[in-house]
């Protein structure tokens, strides 16, 4: 599974980075291996460290809402359904 996602929100797409894909993209940022002006260097990345250091702590929380999403669209797609269900049942008299 891929540790980089979109999370659309309104009018604001986000990327969200867990802490698998920030340990490469850190690894890449100071081998000098992403794109940088020419004959720039790599500086102190303090954040994305101190990110990396909650790495457990982070993906127990990106697991978390991922399960929060995924049983709010189920029951949303059980609510559709019941009133689909309501809607087209013949009526009795």
């Amino acid at each position: 599974m891929s540790d980089i996602r979109s999370r659309d929100r309104s009018f604001l797409d986000l990327l969200e980075v867990g802490p698998d894909a920030a340990t490469v993209i850190l690894a890449a940022y100071e081998s000098g291996r992403l794109p940088m002006k020419k004959g720039a260097k790599p500086a102190d990345a303090r954040e994305a460290e101190t990110y990396l250091a909650r790495s457990d702590e982070l993906t127990k929380q990106i697991a978390e809402r991922e399960r929060r999403e995924r049983a709010v669209k189920d029951q949303v797609m059980r609510f559709w359904h019941n009133l689909a269900a309501l809607t087209t049942r013949p009526s009795t008299p």
